[in-house]
């Protein structure tokens, strides 16, 4: 069950004491944060500038290897963004979520999962509501941010507004940032979060994600290993899609089936 939180600090940026600095990396002045911190090696996955944030985490003492993360232990809370009742602006059909995944500290089941592992932001883009209001989609997608002014310029073919990588129509879900706590593997994590968001993110017909040059590779790896593909490169910024109208089945199978698929594997096949 989807859970509200509440996150006091302004996004894109992680504090630190030995301080913060902006780098502005592309002509479309895209900042990239850029943490110089020997105390706090975090595993920052993607760091590029939004309008949330997530606050730094200190390592704990007791901090588990990478090996340990388990997905079955692992709970998302999830908050959405404020919109008027009644759209005023053409950014009001563009609807925002933060995610945390957080672990249990126990075996109780019954206890609440306080241990972070992971936060990420991402939007789903109402394309069929913003038609259907006669919004124009290039104003959604300008009026955003220019990040999103550069999905709209790849992704959607202005002289008819279809989408040049999808074959069908419809909202578009867009991964904003996935950041992952430093004790954790970055890659296994980032699998799960994708995973979570695509399976409940609603009917989307396809979705899309911003790789840039200072994110870490482990990001990428993450969505490529759930079956996203290059779509084009814009200066420093590649372009990741999935075409989710044709994915069948949409998503690989639960954590708690994997491992009776890889003995399954194990066996040749044969089932017990």
């Amino acid at each position: 069950m989807l859970c509200p939180y509440s996150i006091s600090v302004t996004y894109g940026f992680t504090r630190s004491r030995a301080g913060r600095h902006l780098v502005d990396v592309t002509s479309k002045r895209l900042l990239t944060a850029v943490f110089a911190c020997a105390e706090e090696d975090r595993v920052a996955v993607r760091s590029r500038h939004t309008r949330y944030g997530y606050p730094s985490a200190r390592h704990s003492e007791d901090a588990v290897s990478k090996s340990d993360f388990d997905p079955e232990s692992c709970y998302v809370f999830t908050k959405a963004g404020q919109l008027p009742l009644v759209p005023r602006e053409p950014d009001d059909y563009i609807v925002w979520y933060q995610s945390e995944l957080r672990a249990l500290d126990s075996d109780d089941l019954e206890a609440e999962p306080k241990r972070l592992v992971g936060k990420a932001e991402w939007a789903i883009v109402k394309c069929s509501s913003a038609a259907n209001d006669d919004e124009p989609l290039l104003d959604v997608f300008d009026a955003e941010s220019q990040d999103m002014l550069a999905v709209y310029e790849v992704i959607i073919d202005p002289a008819d507004g279809s989408f040049r990588p999808f074959e069908g129509w419809g909202d578009l879900l867009y991964f904003q940032g996935i950041d992952v706590e430093p004790e954790f593997d970055a890659r296994d994590v980032c699998r799960e979060f994708i995973d979570h968001v695509l399976r409940f993110s609603g009917s989307c017909c396809g979705a899309v994600f911003i790789f840039g040059v200072h994110d870490h590779p482990e990001l990428r790896a993450a969505f490529v290993d759930r079956g996203f593909e290059k779509f084009q490169q814009v200066a420093d910024m590649e372009f990741y899609i999935l075409d989710l109208a044709l994915k069948t089945p949409p998503l690989p199978p639960l954590a708690r089936d994997r491992a009776n698929v890889r003995e399954l594997r194990a066996r040749g096949g044969k089932k017990p």
